[in-house]
């Protein structure tokens, strides 16, 4: 056992009967069998260098209460990097950056827990500069280091937007929150798929098409409710098909971007957990109709409704929509996306027993979205499920 002072007397007794006896008792069943037994030591309790220095935790409260947030302090599993700094000399006490659920599947960013820990950095350094002829210059000038350091990482990464990470693409979204915030419950979301066009990496050009009638719409209605609108990257697809084939069959697998648009929404419901009349829309224009119609297909119960514009759907899944209140809507003109895509897949469900509704545009293309999003009527029977 590795124990140069390191480890505690209490720590070491737990990895002698523990983890020791558990070794010999296995190696006692083969004879001849020798073994070696050593513990290395990872990281350890940070506290053993923080409680030397209470200074520390104590401006990082103060920088918190500054900002109006009222600091919970107790003792977490983790910190690692925390740990090995404040061992080499850089005390470090752990301290919110906005990260939920870490290591998890559901791992994810809260932007207002982010915009504070920002703003908690910035009072942080001040008020080192304060109290600096309190402390030695030197250890000043290593955490300072520190504290700025992170800030200009929080701010990068706060500059460039929220992003969600797979092995071969980062699809970026965008949040935009709509009418007042609810205090006694948490407003609606709506998941809005872009087209083909939007694609990209700017996490702005998403926001252009389609989407700000919508918003046009739930103000004037003066409905409150936050938006989440990922944007799919430039030579992806959120579904794999051809836009103007007649018919597709859903492949196994989602794409990699809708993969990671399934990754966002359970982190959206994970991050709501606690909130049992959490309600999550979903409406998307064409590969974002095409979009819709494949998330609906896939999880049908994370929906309260949907409404896909110009898209098309694998008619053979029609029983999987049967129970979701769906209103689906096409230009009889569209020369891109076929209207017997969407008329396919109503009447599909209809004959497993569901009730969709449909509504086909005279004189009308391939952008038809508009003619929904800015009518009133639509937009109420979306949001009243």
């Amino acid at each position: 056992v590795l124990d140069d002072g390191h480890m505690t007397d209490g720590l070491g007794r737990k990895i002698d009967f523990k983890i020791r006896s558990i070794v010999e008792a296995i190696v006692s069943n083969y004879q001849g069998v020798t073994y070696t037994f050593e513990v290395v030591e990872q990281y350890r309790n940070m506290k053993e260098v923080i409680s030397t220095v209470p200074f520390v935790t104590e401006y990082a409260i103060e920088a918190m209460q500054k900002i109006g947030l009222t600091p919970k302090v107790s003792s977490i599993r983790g910190g690692t990097d925390g740990s090995k700094l404040s061992f080499m000399g850089l005390p470090c006490p752990n301290i919110f950056t906005g990260e939920m659920a870490i290591h998890s599947r559901h791992e994810y960013v809260c932007v207002q827990d982010m915009e504070n820990a920002v703003k908690t950095m910035v009072e942080l350094v001040q008020i080192w500069g304060f109290h600096q002829k309190k402390i030695k210059r030197f250890f000043m000038k290593k955490v300072a280091l520190f504290w700025i350091s992170a800030l200009l990482f929080l701010v990068l990464y706060l500059n460039f937007g929220f992003v969600v990470f797979s092995n071969k693409v980062a699809i970026k979204y965008e949040i935009i929150s709509v009418g007042t915030s609810n205090k006694t419950e948490r407003n609606p979301i709506i998941i809005f798929l872009h087209g083909a066009g939007e694609r990209g990496s700017d996490n702005k050009k998403q926001l252009t098409v389609g989407l700000p009638k919508l918003i046009e719409s739930l103000n004037f209605m003066k409905i409150s409710c936050d938006i989440v609108a990922p944007q799919c990257p430039v030579n992806s697809s959120l579904v794999d098909t051809e836009w103007g084939a007649k018919s597709h069959k859903m492949s196994k697998v989602p794409s990699e971007p809708l993969s990671e648009v399934i990754a966002l929404i359970d982190s959206i419901i994970y991050a709501n957990s606690e909130n049992k009349q959490l309600k999550i829309y979903l409406t998307g224009i064409s590969m974002g109709g095409f979009g819709t119609w494949e998330l609906l297909q896939r999880f049908p119960e994370k929906f309260k409704a949907a409404m896909p514009i110009c898209g098309g759907a694998d008619t053979s899944l029609a029983c999987n929509l049967k129970g979701i209140p769906i209103w689906a809507f096409h230009g009889k003109n569209d020369k891109v996306v076929l209207p017997s895509r969407t008329s396919d897949i109503v009447n599909a469900i209809k004959k497993c027993g569901g009730t969709p509704k449909s509504s086909f545009f005279e004189k009308v293309g391939h952008l038809s979205w508009d003619k929904v999003y800015g009518n009133p009527k639509y937009i109420d029977w979306f949001i009243k499920h």
